[in-house]
């Protein structure tokens, strides 16, 4: 009797002390996976911004919503404008770029979708640029550079050329006031809800791959 108790009591002593090892075992593979994305993905902008890393990235803020969410974990990899491949990206690629905040003068990391490419053309002897007359007409028909200049081609525009992108968030609440989307434009010229500012070629540092972990971004940013 007394030595199947003792039995018993050692059998639960070995599976308490492989439970323990196990949990010890699990702790430290977690401490070392976020070590490594820690370490992989360390904070701030490069002087050349094309050494900033941007294989994981935390999601800080909710403006692409539906897509990926504020505390989510999302991959992208590396991209650099080449002028003699002219390797200009398509309108609907998810880009992150380097961007500045002008009241206060900081550059920040930003991750949009491309709406639409910002363009300068000729046509009648005037010379035009910008993006919302040719988005207009376009109607959706553009998606690619070569799109684009076939489109101008056809209109009869000269020394057509695209010098940069427009962006938008997917959650287009935060082009409105109070985050209605019924409600007033935070910006009233803002028609087609895209971002003030246009992103040069050698600003943009990598395409979204379509890969992201839920909430893992929210964890790292703790």
């Amino acid at each position: 009797m007394k030595k199947d108790i003792n039995k018993k009591k050692k059998d639960k002593s070995k599976v308490r002390i492989w439970v323990e090892n196990v949990i010890e075992i699990a702790i430290v593979i977690v401490c070392i996976v976020f070590s490594i994305i820690v370490i992989s993905n360390p904070g701030g902008i490069k002087k050349d911004v094309h050494d900033t890393n941007v294989n994981f990235m935390p999601v800080l803020s909710e403006s692409m919503s539906g897509t990926f969410e504020k505390g989510d974990l999302i991959s992208c990899s590396k991209y650099r404008y080449d002028p003699n491949e002219k390797n200009i990206l398509n309108i609907g690629d998810v880009i992150t770029f380097v961007a500045v905040d002008k009241s206060s003068n900081t550059y920040y990391i930003n991750t949009h979708r491309i709406a639409a490419y910002n363009v300068t053309y000729k046509f009648n002897d005037e010379t035009f640029t910008g993006y919302k007359q040719f988005l207009k007409d376009t109607e959706g028909k553009v998606k690619s550079q070569e799109d684009a200049y076939s489109y101008a081609k056809n209109l009869g525009y000269t020394d057509f050329s695209i010098s940069g992108y427009l962006t938008s968030g997917d959650n287009k609440s935060i082009y409105y006031k109070d985050g209605d989307i019924n409600g007033e434009l935070i910006d009233s010229s803002n028609e087609y809800l895209v971002d003030r500012d246009i992103v040069a070629f050698n600003d943009v540092i990598g395409t979204w791959n379509g890969k992201k972990v839920s909430k893992l971004g929210g964890v790292i940013t703790w």
